[in-house]
């Protein structure tokens, strides 16, 4: 029964189980104080009081009817004028507790103390006043004897009244008590539910939450001391270190799909170059030869001179487009050898001198000094080169400016490394194709095959380097990086 409870249900059953004990236990600490407090507060500011002014207003009553017997023995004013502070103070006591908040019993003895002590202070007012007319025909005892029942009455009230306060505080003083008892037998109970809650809660916890959390960090590559120190961050470092992975995994599987669809085009335009090989190549060879002797044997005229140079220059552009695509479609087949890139570079300068002349084109070098020789086929590097630059000076419009630049730098996977820069003036790549131009057949020239760039950037995945196009504010700049 319990296994098909979620541990999710089980854990938050156990947490809200000791979270609700300790705000119940908090509550009731709280209003068990507040109570404390306010038994505290009504014992000193009322029951208390109360009770003192009971014991004051006997006091005061014996020592008025002291007062009046002296008064009566030698007549001394003094006796009265004391006797008037005493019955001053008792009313002033007397109201005191009656402007209190007071239970019924309460106010109905005092107010009854109030009554009989009204009749009380009234005789006694009598019996100066009869005194003070004749002193000689007072009879002290026949006077005490008017006032005795009054007098006994109101110390018998008094004395009722502090004797019912002091049991009303006994009774609080109990129940206080009590109440107290029932709080400590809960919290005992709270003490006991919340330590055997806990080691529950914990043990679920590290149970069912730490110990898996570790064991998977582990799984996932984590050390074992490292997991025990901090589950949590050792999980979170491994499941880092396999989402490198899986990113490392699928940047390779996007390049695998990208070589494998590359692979699948060469396939295909390696039947097409065969095809075409065989089939146009040796028709228009059979039409050149014929073309040639035509133009030996025949008196032409000078339009028909420049027809059969037209011919002939459209069957070499026809030639050259066969000859890209079965360059393209043959198999990587590089050797290589250490060779001085500058002369291999100068190399091709030469080779271009006339072409860049053709197209008012400028080449200069700037050639990083005692660059080493570098590991290459000598034939493809000079093919991307030669490619590179006719690409500028076929996009240059009134002439421009190329340079070529080598670099020596160290890249964190292939090692150290040697970079070759062409840049020139001319119009540019447009940054929304950047991505497009190294693919196969893409070509923004009208009559292009589009697999110069693409062939380029074959050169330079054959050695092991990367092609690179880097965006500029003018002219064009593309970058072969080769591993030295």
């Amino acid at each position: 029964m319990l296994n098909s409870i979620s541990l999710r249900v089980r854990l938050f059953t156990i947490f809200g189980a000791m979270s609700l004990l300790m705000f119940v236990c908090s509550i009731a600490m709280l209003w068990h104080a507040t109570e404390i407090n306010n038994l505290f507060k009504r014992m000193v500011q009322k029951e208390l009081v109360i009770y003192k002014i009971s014991q004051k207003l006997e006091v005061s009553l014996a020592n008025q009817k002291g007062l009046l017997t002296f008064f009566f023995v030698d007549g001394n004013q003094q006796w009265i004028d004391s006797l008037e502070t005493y019955q001053n103070d008792f009313e002033r006591e007397l109201q005191q507790v009656l402007n209190m908040n007071l239970s019924g019993w309460q106010r109905q003895l005092l107010q009854d103390i109030s009554e009989k002590y009204i009749v009380y202070k009234t005789e006694t007012a009598h019996a100066v006043e009869e005194y003070l007319e004749n002193p000689a025909a007072v009879n002290i005892s026949a006077t005490h004897e008017r006032q005795r029942e009054h007098h006994f009455n109101l110390l018998s009230l008094c004395a009722r009244l502090g004797t019912e306060q002091w049991d009303d505080i006994i009774e609080e003083e109990i129940r206080e008590i009590e109440r107290s008892e029932v709080f400590k037998q809960a919290g005992y109970l709270a003490i006991i539910t919340f330590a055997i809650l806990c080691p529950l809660f914990f043990f679920l916890l590290y149970k069912k939450i730490l110990t898996p959390i570790r064991d998977l960090a582990i799984q996932t590559g984590s050390s074992p001391h490292d997991s025990s120190k901090n589950e949590i961050v050792s999980l979170e470092q491994s499941l880092g270190n396999m989402k490198k992975g899986y990113d490392k995994a699928t940047d390779e599987l996007t390049r695998s799909r990208k070589n494998l669809i590359e692979a699948e085009k060469m396939a295909m335009v390696g039947e097409l170059a065969a095809g075409v090989a065989h089939t146009i190549r040796n028709p228009f060879t059979s039409i050149k030869m014929r073309m040639f002797s035509l133009s030996r044997s025949s008196q032409l005229t000078s339009d028909q001179t420049e027809d059969l140079n037209v011919i002939s220059e459209e069957i070499d552009r026809i030639d050259n487009v066969v000859t890209s695509f079965l360059e393209f479609s043959r198999p990587p087949k590089i050797k290589l050898e250490k060779y001085d890139l500058k002369e291999v570079i100068q190399s091709v300068g030469k080779l271009m001198e006339f072409k860049l002349q053709d197209y008012n084109a400028e080449l200069t070098y700037d050639f990083q000094p005692d660059l080493p020789e570098v590991q290459m086929d000598y034939d493809r590097i000079r093919e991307a080169l030669l490619s590179l630059l006719t690409n500028s000076c076929e996009a240059f419009v009134g002439g421009g400016k190329i340079v070529i630049k080598t670099a020596s730098g160290h890249d964190p996977n292939d090692g150290n490394v040697v970079e070759i820069t062409v840049r020139d003036n001319g119009p540019g790549i447009p940054e929304d194709i950047i991505s497009k131009v190294t693919s196969p057949f893409f070509t923004t020239k009208d009559e292009g095959s589009g697999l110069g760039l693409s062939i380029v950037d074959r050169i330079a995945r054959e050695h092991g380097g990367k092609l690179y196009i880097i965006p500029i504010d003018t002219g064009t700049k593309i970058r072969i990086r080769l591993p030295m």
